[in-house]
Protein backbone atom coordinates (compact mmCIF):
# COMPACT_ATOMS: atom_id res chain seq x y z
CA UNK A 1 0.00 0.00 0.00
CA UNK A 2 1.28 3.18 -1.09
CA UNK A 3 1.48 6.08 1.86
CA UNK A 4 0.82 9.60 1.07
CA UNK A 5 3.18 11.88 2.82
CA UNK A 6 0.34 14.65 4.52
CA UNK A 7 2.95 16.55 6.38
CA UNK A 8 3.19 20.50 5.31
CA UNK A 9 5.81 21.33 1.97
CA UNK A 10 7.19 24.84 3.23
CA UNK A 11 8.84 27.29 0.74
CA UNK A 12 12.25 28.30 2.00
CA UNK A 13 13.15 30.26 -1.13
CA UNK A 14 11.40 30.76 -4.53
CA UNK A 15 11.48 33.30 -7.70
CA UNK A 16 13.78 31.15 -9.61
CA UNK A 17 13.80 29.92 -13.34
CA UNK A 18 14.02 26.12 -12.53
CA UNK A 19 15.87 24.26 -9.60
CA UNK A 20 18.13 21.25 -10.00
CA UNK A 21 20.72 19.30 -8.46
CA UNK A 22 20.04 19.92 -4.38
CA UNK A 23 23.11 19.04 -2.55
CA UNK A 24 23.30 19.80 1.19
CA UNK A 25 26.81 20.65 2.86
CA UNK A 26 27.94 22.77 5.95
CA UNK A 27 24.30 23.90 7.29
CA UNK A 28 23.23 25.09 4.04
CA UNK A 29 22.09 23.66 0.55
CA UNK A 30 23.43 24.18 -2.58
CA UNK A 31 21.38 24.23 -6.03
CA UNK A 32 21.82 25.27 -9.23
CA UNK A 33 19.01 27.45 -10.96
CA UNK A 34 19.55 25.60 -14.72
CA UNK A 35 17.31 27.97 -16.59
CA UNK A 36 19.06 31.20 -14.08
CA UNK A 37 22.44 29.99 -14.94
CA UNK A 38 23.62 30.74 -11.72
CA UNK A 39 24.53 28.09 -8.42
CA UNK A 40 22.53 29.28 -5.05
CA UNK A 41 22.74 28.44 -1.83
CA UNK A 42 19.96 29.08 1.12
CA UNK A 43 20.28 28.03 4.89
CA UNK A 44 17.19 27.27 6.86
CA UNK A 45 16.31 30.81 7.92
CA UNK A 46 15.83 31.20 3.76
CA UNK A 47 18.84 33.55 3.15
CA UNK A 48 19.66 33.26 -0.47
CA UNK A 49 23.57 33.87 -1.84
CA UNK A 50 24.82 33.39 -5.36
CA UNK A 51 27.94 31.27 -5.36
CA UNK A 52 28.52 31.66 -8.76
CA UNK A 53 26.83 32.74 -12.45
CA UNK A 54 27.56 31.66 -16.11
CA UNK A 55 26.58 32.30 -19.58
CA UNK A 56 24.37 29.35 -19.97
CA UNK A 57 22.40 26.24 -18.20
CA UNK A 58 23.99 24.76 -15.18
CA UNK A 59 22.81 21.81 -13.41
CA UNK A 60 24.68 19.37 -11.29
CA UNK A 61 26.38 19.54 -8.11
CA UNK A 62 28.91 17.81 -6.33
CA UNK A 63 32.01 18.67 -3.57
CA UNK A 64 35.79 17.20 -4.03
CA UNK A 65 37.46 16.37 -1.30
CA UNK A 66 38.66 19.52 0.17
CA UNK A 67 35.58 21.13 -0.43
CA UNK A 68 35.66 22.96 -3.82
CA UNK A 69 32.55 22.63 -5.68
CA UNK A 70 32.18 20.96 -9.15
CA UNK A 71 29.67 21.99 -11.48
CA UNK A 72 28.36 20.71 -14.54
CA UNK A 73 27.79 23.32 -17.47
CA UNK A 74 24.83 21.96 -19.93
CA UNK A 75 25.76 23.63 -23.45
CA UNK A 76 29.65 23.36 -22.65
CA UNK A 77 29.76 20.31 -21.62
CA UNK A 78 32.13 20.46 -19.10
CA UNK A 79 32.48 20.29 -15.56
CA UNK A 80 33.78 23.58 -14.06
CA UNK A 81 35.71 24.25 -10.34
CA UNK A 82 34.73 26.52 -8.16
CA UNK A 83 37.97 27.02 -5.27
CA UNK A 84 38.13 30.29 -3.07
CA UNK A 85 35.21 32.13 -5.14
CA UNK A 86 37.19 31.66 -8.40
CA UNK A 87 36.04 29.25 -11.64
CA UNK A 88 38.16 27.36 -13.48
CA UNK A 89 37.94 24.57 -15.74
CA UNK A 90 38.11 20.94 -13.89
CA UNK A 91 36.87 18.28 -16.91
CA UNK A 92 36.00 19.01 -20.78
CA UNK A 93 33.64 15.99 -22.07
CA UNK A 94 32.59 16.99 -25.23
CA UNK A 95 33.70 14.15 -26.70
CA UNK A 96 31.56 11.65 -24.80
CA UNK A 97 28.48 13.58 -24.73
CA UNK A 98 26.05 13.27 -27.48
CA UNK A 99 24.16 15.87 -26.57
CA UNK A 100 23.88 18.23 -23.45
CA UNK A 101 25.42 17.34 -20.31
CA UNK A 102 23.19 17.49 -16.83
CA UNK A 103 23.19 16.00 -13.37
CA UNK A 104 26.27 14.90 -11.87
CA UNK A 105 27.50 13.19 -8.19
CA UNK A 106 30.68 13.49 -7.03
CA UNK A 107 31.80 10.24 -4.50
CA UNK A 108 33.82 11.00 -1.72
CA UNK A 109 37.37 10.00 -3.14
CA UNK A 110 36.47 13.23 -5.80
CA UNK A 111 35.44 11.02 -8.97
CA UNK A 112 32.27 12.35 -10.70
CA UNK A 113 29.74 10.66 -12.38
CA UNK A 114 27.98 12.75 -15.18
CA UNK A 115 24.82 12.31 -17.15
CA UNK A 116 22.96 13.32 -19.99
CA UNK A 117 20.02 12.86 -21.56
CA UNK A 118 21.54 12.49 -25.02
CA UNK A 119 19.77 13.69 -28.35
CA UNK A 120 16.39 14.08 -28.94
CA UNK A 121 13.37 11.66 -29.95
CA UNK A 122 13.48 11.39 -34.14
CA UNK A 123 10.30 12.82 -35.59
CA UNK A 124 7.79 9.32 -36.26
CA UNK A 125 10.20 6.96 -34.36
CA UNK A 126 9.30 5.53 -31.19
CA UNK A 127 12.86 3.42 -31.01
CA UNK A 128 14.31 4.34 -27.57
CA UNK A 129 17.36 6.49 -27.95
CA UNK A 130 20.43 5.57 -25.82
CA UNK A 131 23.05 7.30 -23.99
CA UNK A 132 25.68 7.26 -21.43
CA UNK A 133 27.37 8.15 -18.06
CA UNK A 134 30.12 10.07 -17.79
CA UNK A 135 33.07 9.55 -15.53
CA UNK A 136 35.60 12.04 -14.57
CA UNK A 137 38.37 11.42 -12.17
CA UNK A 138 39.78 13.94 -9.88
CA UNK A 139 42.54 14.92 -11.68
CA UNK A 140 40.39 15.95 -14.65
CA UNK A 141 40.65 13.04 -17.21
CA UNK A 142 37.37 11.74 -18.67
CA UNK A 143 36.51 8.30 -19.66
CA UNK A 144 32.91 6.42 -20.46
CA UNK A 145 31.27 5.05 -17.45
CA UNK A 146 28.40 3.14 -18.73
CA UNK A 147 26.09 2.75 -21.84
CA UNK A 148 23.06 1.89 -23.00
CA UNK A 149 20.84 4.04 -20.71
CA UNK A 150 17.92 5.69 -21.81
CA UNK A 151 18.04 8.64 -20.66
CA UNK A 152 20.26 9.06 -18.03
CA UNK A 153 19.14 12.02 -15.45
CA UNK A 154 18.56 12.24 -11.74
CA UNK A 155 22.05 9.92 -9.86
CA UNK A 156 23.14 9.32 -6.54
CA UNK A 157 25.79 6.74 -4.33
CA UNK A 158 25.06 4.16 -1.99
CA UNK A 159 26.51 4.58 1.60
CA UNK A 160 28.81 1.86 1.21
CA UNK A 161 29.78 3.09 -2.40
CA UNK A 162 29.30 0.16 -4.26
CA UNK A 163 25.79 0.95 -5.98
CA UNK A 164 25.08 3.95 -8.18
CA UNK A 165 21.61 4.69 -8.71
CA UNK A 166 20.24 7.00 -11.60
CA UNK A 167 16.80 7.94 -13.14
CA UNK A 168 16.56 6.29 -16.52
CA UNK A 169 14.05 9.48 -17.83
CA UNK A 170 13.67 7.60 -21.26
CA UNK A 171 13.12 4.29 -20.08
CA UNK A 172 10.44 4.91 -16.96
CA UNK A 173 12.37 3.10 -14.68
CA UNK A 174 15.27 3.81 -11.83
CA UNK A 175 18.28 1.87 -12.35
CA UNK A 176 21.47 0.51 -10.82
CA UNK A 177 24.76 -0.18 -11.49
CA UNK A 178 27.88 -1.96 -9.56
CA UNK A 179 30.93 0.55 -9.31
CA UNK A 180 34.08 -1.55 -9.08
CA UNK A 181 37.49 -0.29 -7.28
CA UNK A 182 38.56 1.62 -10.16
CA UNK A 183 35.23 3.58 -10.47
CA UNK A 184 33.96 1.63 -13.11
CA UNK A 185 30.38 0.83 -13.75
CA UNK A 186 29.00 -2.51 -14.74
CA UNK A 187 25.66 -4.51 -14.38
CA UNK A 188 22.95 -2.33 -15.38
CA UNK A 189 19.84 -3.55 -14.10
CA UNK A 190 16.33 -2.23 -12.48
CA UNK A 191 16.10 -0.95 -8.91
CA UNK A 192 12.28 0.28 -10.07
CA UNK A 193 9.86 0.08 -12.80
CA UNK A 194 7.88 2.63 -13.15
CA UNK A 195 4.24 2.99 -15.10
CA UNK A 196 4.60 3.52 -18.49
CA UNK A 197 4.53 6.94 -19.37
CA UNK A 198 6.23 7.89 -16.30
CA UNK A 199 9.57 10.18 -16.04
CA UNK A 200 11.79 9.71 -13.46
CA UNK A 201 13.81 13.20 -12.38
CA UNK A 202 16.67 14.20 -9.38
CA UNK A 203 16.99 11.57 -6.76
CA UNK A 204 18.37 10.89 -3.42
CA UNK A 205 18.54 7.62 -1.52
CA UNK A 206 17.39 7.05 2.41
CA UNK A 207 19.38 5.16 4.85
CA UNK A 208 16.49 2.43 4.89
CA UNK A 209 17.93 1.34 1.59
CA UNK A 210 15.30 3.54 -0.52
CA UNK A 211 14.92 6.08 -3.29
CA UNK A 212 12.95 9.14 -3.48
CA UNK A 213 12.75 10.25 -7.10
CA UNK A 214 11.03 13.30 -8.79
CA UNK A 215 8.38 11.81 -11.32
CA UNK A 216 6.48 13.77 -13.95
CA UNK A 217 4.27 11.99 -16.50
CA UNK A 218 5.72 11.87 -20.27
CA UNK A 219 3.36 12.58 -22.89
CA UNK A 220 5.27 10.78 -25.32
CA UNK A 221 8.74 11.89 -25.44
CA UNK A 222 8.01 15.40 -25.12
CA UNK A 223 6.69 17.70 -23.68
CA UNK A 224 6.24 16.64 -19.69
CA UNK A 225 3.27 17.63 -18.09
CA UNK A 226 3.24 17.58 -13.87
CA UNK A 227 2.47 13.99 -12.39
CA UNK A 228 2.54 12.41 -9.76
CA UNK A 229 5.49 14.14 -7.52
CA UNK A 230 7.95 12.89 -5.47
CA UNK A 231 8.00 9.03 -4.92
CA UNK A 232 9.91 6.65 -2.89
CA UNK A 233 10.64 3.39 -3.79
CA UNK A 234 12.23 0.48 -0.97
CA UNK A 235 15.17 -1.66 -1.80
CA UNK A 236 12.94 -4.52 -3.83
CA UNK A 237 12.00 -1.80 -5.65
CA UNK A 238 8.10 -0.82 -4.45
CA UNK A 239 6.75 2.00 -4.23
CA UNK A 240 5.99 2.78 -0.67
CA UNK A 241 5.30 6.67 -0.04
CA UNK A 242 3.90 9.91 -2.48
CA UNK A 243 4.64 13.55 -1.55
CA UNK A 244 2.07 14.61 -3.88
CA UNK A 245 1.88 18.30 -5.57
CA UNK A 246 -1.10 20.85 -6.77
CA UNK A 247 -1.96 20.97 -10.35
CA UNK A 248 0.62 22.60 -12.40
CA UNK A 249 3.24 22.26 -10.43
CA UNK A 250 6.25 19.87 -11.70
CA UNK A 251 8.60 17.99 -9.04
CA UNK A 252 11.97 18.11 -10.18
CA UNK A 253 14.62 17.23 -7.59
CA UNK A 254 15.10 16.15 -4.00
CA UNK A 255 17.93 15.71 -1.07
CA UNK A 256 17.75 15.28 2.65
CA UNK A 257 19.17 17.91 4.71
CA UNK A 258 19.18 19.59 8.03
CA UNK A 259 20.93 18.74 10.75
CA UNK A 260 19.57 15.83 11.11
CA UNK A 261 19.36 14.90 7.67
CA UNK A 262 16.03 14.25 8.21
CA UNK A 263 14.82 17.22 6.08
CA UNK A 264 13.60 16.40 2.79
CA UNK A 265 14.45 19.55 0.63
CA UNK A 266 12.48 19.61 -2.76
CA UNK A 267 13.11 21.36 -5.93
CA UNK A 268 9.62 22.30 -7.89
CA UNK A 269 8.89 23.99 -10.36
CA UNK A 270 5.66 25.57 -12.29
CA UNK A 271 7.63 25.37 -15.91
CA UNK A 272 10.60 23.35 -16.79
CA UNK A 273 11.16 24.60 -20.65
CA UNK A 274 13.65 27.76 -20.82
CA UNK A 275 11.80 30.40 -22.21
CA UNK A 276 8.74 29.86 -20.32
CA UNK A 277 10.78 29.24 -16.87
CA UNK A 278 12.89 32.80 -17.65
CA UNK A 279 9.51 34.25 -17.85
CA UNK A 280 7.84 32.86 -15.08
CA UNK A 281 10.07 32.28 -12.58
CA UNK A 282 7.97 30.32 -10.68
CA UNK A 283 10.71 27.62 -9.46
CA UNK A 284 11.01 27.29 -5.20
CA UNK A 285 13.44 25.38 -3.11
CA UNK A 286 10.68 23.68 -0.29
CA UNK A 287 11.11 21.24 2.71
CA UNK A 288 8.81 18.92 4.09
CA UNK A 289 9.80 16.29 7.32
CA UNK A 290 8.92 12.31 6.01
CA UNK A 291 8.71 10.52 9.44
CA UNK A 292 10.84 7.93 9.79
CA UNK A 293 13.55 8.60 6.42
CA UNK A 294 16.69 10.25 7.39
CA UNK A 295 19.27 10.96 4.64
CA UNK A 296 21.96 8.77 3.19
CA UNK A 297 24.11 8.00 0.47
CA UNK A 298 25.20 10.41 -1.96
CA UNK A 299 23.68 12.95 -2.09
Amino acid sequence: MVETVTSERKVLAEGFCLTEAPRWRNDRLYFSDIQGHEVHTVDLAGKVETVASFDGPCSGLGFLPDGDLLVSLMAAAKVVRISGGEVSDHADVARYADERINDMIVDPAGRAYVTQLGPPPVAGSDAPRYTRIIIVEPDGRARVGAEGLQGPNGIGVSPDGRTLVVSESGGARVSALDIAADGGLSNLRAFAELPAGQCPDGLCLDAQGGVWAAVVFAEGPRPLTPGPGFCRYDARGRLTHLIPLEAGRHAVACTFGGADRKTLFLCTSGALAGREARRDRSARIETVAVAGFSGDGLP
